[in-house]
């Protein structure tokens, strides 16, 4: 994988990349991720268990993952290093998506984007059926999964954009 949470490493290893990178308050596990990998594989094991504790409220994850959109720009001005595929098709996508509405409003009636946008409730309820969900859950479940996803894209993208477009004094 390209990076991992609560990585593992041998001492010797972490010392040879030059261990962690303390100017990067977010994002410094990935930073660090992308040094390690220099020197083979960054390995998932899905059998260590590990304790998490979310967020309580909407609006902390909301400052947490646009903090990350803002420290992935930071990440990538400072070290030279590119998106990677799947964060491309996430920086792409709502531009694109939005274009298409945009688009769809100018050329169809008011009712038929209704209608469009109507059936894209389905398509959202399909795709998180095909998505890996494990075992039953009610549509109030599957919706607020459905909304904390979109929350938490929204807020990554708004954090890239803002921190593209923004010049500081500062990277703090």
């Amino acid at each position: 994988v390209d990076t991992v949470y609560l990585g593992v490493f041998r001492t010797s290893d972490l010392r040879a990349v030059g261990g962690w990178n303390e100017d990067f308050p977010t994002n410094q596990d990935f930073e660090l991720n992308r040094r390690m990998s220099e020197l083979g594989h960054v390995w998932f094991e899905s059998g260590l268990p590990v304790g998490y504790v979310g967020r309580e409220h909407f609006i902390e994850l909301w400052q947490q993952y646009h903090r990350f959109g803002r420290w992935k720009v930071r990440y990538w001005k400072r070290t030279g290093d590119r998106p990677q595929t799947r964060q491309r098709v996430l920086v792409a996508a709502p531009a694109a998506v939005g274009g298409a509405v945009i688009a769809a409003v100018g050329l169809l009636r008011p009712g038929a984007v209704a209608r469009v946008l109507f059936g894209a409730i389905p398509t959202v309820f399909a795709l998180d059926a095909v998505g890996g969900f494990r075992g039953p859950a009610g549509v109030a479940v599957r919706a607020l999964a459905g909304l904390t996803n979109v929350l938490i894209g929204t807020a990554w993208w708004t954090g890239l954009v803002r921190q593209w477009f923004t010049r500081e004094a500062s990277d703090s």
